[in-house]
């Protein structure tokens, strides 16, 4: 009885094994992404998991989900126990906090410019200065966002700006160019 169930189980064994390579040549031949087949495949380890899907987010527009890659995303906004993820142009709506996202996030280049918003400061198309610690950042598609005066330190921080950029590439002495 014994044997019997050892042989069965082999056989099982054998045919996923055989399965598992048939697909994975179909996928080789398809194109299928790496992203993918890794999250796909059951033998990937949980830890390979998480590492891949560390950098992608879903959001949901019209009952479907969407699989952003993060430096696609120009801007996240709160919007209740929601947030709006802004991707060219389109928005798409994720369940989870501001607050959480924003630490999630910070390592790839996300700031925190007002209360409720986010931003991809590599999504800017340039940033333009509004009054007293206000920036209005325009994005390629279009969409303009402000920050509030209480972020200024945190922009400042995270943009490639010097004062003589900030005012406009004048400098004390009011000309422009070399003093």
């Amino acid at each position: 009885m014994r044997s019997l169930i050892e042989s069965s189980l082999g056989q099982l064994h054998g045919r996923g094994t055989s399965l598992r390579r048939r697909t994975e040549s179909a996928k080789s031949s398809t194109g299928v992404s790496s992203i993918e087949s890794q999250l796909a495949d059951p033998e990937v380890s949980q830890i390979e998991r998480e590492g891949a899907a560390r950098y992608l987010l879903a959001g949901e527009r019209d009952h479907r989900f969407y699989i952003f890659k993060r430096e696609k995303i120009d801007y996240i906004e709160a919007h209740g126990n929601y947030v709006k993820l802004n991707v060219g142009g389109i928005e798409y709506l994720k369940r989870d906090s501001l607050k959480q996202l924003s630490t999630f996030l910070a390592a790839s280049g996300f700031v925190r410019i007002e209360r409720s918003l986010l931003i991809n400061i590599g999504a800017v198309f340039y940033v333009q200065r509004v009054g007293r610690g206000v920036f209005a950042f325009t994005f390629p598609s279009g969409a303009h966002v402000r920050s509030s005066p209480n972020y200024r330190r945190q922009i400042l921080d995270a943009l490639p700006l010097t004062r003589t950029s900030l005012q406009g590439g004048r400098r004390s002495n009011g000309h422009l160019g070399q003093s």
